[in-house]
């Protein structure tokens, strides 16, 4: 099989004599080129796992590694942003709908922190 068959021979991957691609001597390059007719296949799946016309369990084992990893790495790069976005979402859901201040833990108890706790929720005065 030539490397225009098959283009993971292009990077040394070889087959085996069973016939199987055998990748224990491949490199990555700076950069991957593809052929434009497989760029052009991998945009229209990138758009079409998007929009949801295909799925996940669709895909070859290779290309669900790919998504899968690009996914993960996607979403950990983006986390503090998530996590600070909802903590502020919080904090301003507290202002806006709690009738007393929120307490800010220093220097109160937990019994003070469990009384306005009731006072809040529970309908209980101060």
């Amino acid at each position: 099989m030539s490397a225009k068959e098959n283009p993971g021979l292009a990077t040394g991957a070889s087959k085996n004599s069973a016939g199987e691609l055998n990748t224990a001597n491949y490199t990555a390059k700076r950069m991957i080129v593809l052929s434009d007719a497989a760029e052009i296949y991998l945009d229209r799946l990138a758009i079409d796992l998007e929009i949801g016309r295909t799925e996940a369990w669709q895909l070859s084992p290779a290309l669900a590694q790919l998504y899968w990893f690009a996914f993960l790495s996607g979403s950990s790069s983006r986390q503090s942003e998530v996590d600070r976005l909802t903590f502020e979402c919080d904090r301003l859901y507290g202002l806006a709908f709690n009738p007393l201040p929120l307490p800010s833990g220093n220097g109160m108890t937990f019994e003070d922190l469990e009384q306005r706790r009731d006072a809040i929720y529970g309908g209980a005065s101060v």
